[in-house]
């Protein structure tokens, strides 16, 4: 389909004009505060050398696998009984693991907005993203394994971004997307989609999207009672990819110029969020355990 050849840049040969999976920024986002000295922990400095290494293996292995980072499960794989309940250990651990990945190798670890995202499932959710935005530099990761299913999730992100179902909300029937990628993709072949995807089945790319907080997905009541299954964008692709890309996206994967009324109401939208915003705290949530 275009609009997946589009995500995957394959209308490009210059790969600094590589416009596909996350080139352009994605939200603008709360900085991390700077790391306070942190030199009354209850702990040694081996110690806290050997959790700091540990929390780093741990956000890059969930990061590369997509997954989102829960507060709660990073204390019991890195710090485990011994520390989790000691106090500060926790909040400094993956602060300082946090921001030596990013001198290291340039990803980020973001909360999911809590303004745009107030579901409980995704209070003490983190999210390790790429945030370089080098046309060259994306282009080489999109020719990686995975690639498919990251144009697909661009196609489908834009299918939901772009319903008509909910204008304010930017909501879509899962029932009604299916229909859509039933006419970019045949979704017959258990065996093809399994080579090509990963999964076999176009249910579990959806699946594998909410699981990964790209997209989330809920049950909303239609204008006849019924109760049917929703989705829309998620924190992921929030950080990650972000308004402005999704919409420019559907505008180059349909061949139209990118309307810049629709670029501007989005960075209407985005500066009034960003009134008198305070600098993102580092990770801990604040909820660990005393």
């Amino acid at each position: 389909a275009a609009a997946a050849r589009a995500a995957l840049g394959e209308e490009s040969e210059d790969e600094s004009e590589f416009v596909g999976f996350s080139v352009q920024p994605g939200e603008p986002l709360k900085k991390r505060q700077a790391l306070a000295p942190v030199d009354n922990l209850p702990i040694t400095a081996d110690e806290r050398s050997k959790l700091v290494s540990k929390a780093m293996r741990y956000l890059v292995m969930m990061g590369n696998a997509g997954e989102p980072i829960k507060g709660t499960a990073f204390r019991e794989a890195v710090l485990g009984e011994e520390y989790r309940k000691k106090q500060k250990v926790a909040k400094t651990v993956l602060d300082e693991a946090a921001l030596n990945i990013e001198n290291l190798f340039g990803y980020q670890l973001h909360q999911a907005p809590a303004d745009h995202f107030t579901q409980s499932k995704f209070k003490d959710s983190y999210y390790l993203v790429n945030k370089i935005r080098d046309g060259a530099h994306c282009a080489r990761v999109n020719a990686t394994d995975g690639a498919a299913t990251r144009g697909l999730l661009m196609v489908v992100l834009s299918f939901v971004y772009c319903s008509n179902y909910d204008n304010s909300n930017h909501k879509m029937p899962e029932k009604e997307l299916k229909k859509q990628l039933d006419n970019l993709h045949k979704w017959d072949s258990a065996k093809a989609t399994q080579e090509t995807f990963g999964v076999s089945s176009l249910q579990d790319i959806l699946d594998l999207f909410v699981k990964q907080h790209y997209l989330v997905r809920e049950k909303d009541t239609r204008a006849d009672h019924q109760k049917e299954s929703v989705l829309e964008a998620g924190p992921r692709a929030f950080i990650e990819i972000g308004r402005k890309q999704l919409v420019s996206f559907s505008y180059q994967a349909a061949g139209m110029d990118v309307d810049p009324v629709a670029i501007q109401a989005i960075e209407d939208e985005q500066a009034e969020e960003e009134g008198g915003g305070e600098d993102e705290e580092g990770g801990g949530d604040g909820e660990e355990e005393s």
